[in-house]
C-alpha cells in the first residue's frame, strides 16, 4: 500500500509540474518537493518491504 501511496504522490508532482512549466514557463516549488518525497518515500517503503521479506 505504501508503494502505490508514494506512486501517487510522484505521479501528482509530475502532473502538478507539468502544468506549472505549461502555464508559467517555470516549476514551482509544491511539484518539485511532491517529487522528492515521492521518490524518496517510494525508495524507503521499497527497502523496509525487502527487508521484512528476509
Amino acid at each position: 500500500m505504501q508503494k502505490w501511496l508514494s506512486l501517487l504522490t510522484l505521479a501528482i508532482g509530475l502532473v502538478l509540474m507539468v502544468g506549472k512549466i505549461y502555464a508559467d514557463s517555470e516549476p514551482g516549488a509544491i511539484p518539485l518537493l511532491l517529487i522528492v518525497v515521492g521518490i524518496g518515500w517510494y525508495f524507503i517503503s521499497r527497502v523496509r518491504t525487502r527487508s521484512q521479506h528476509k
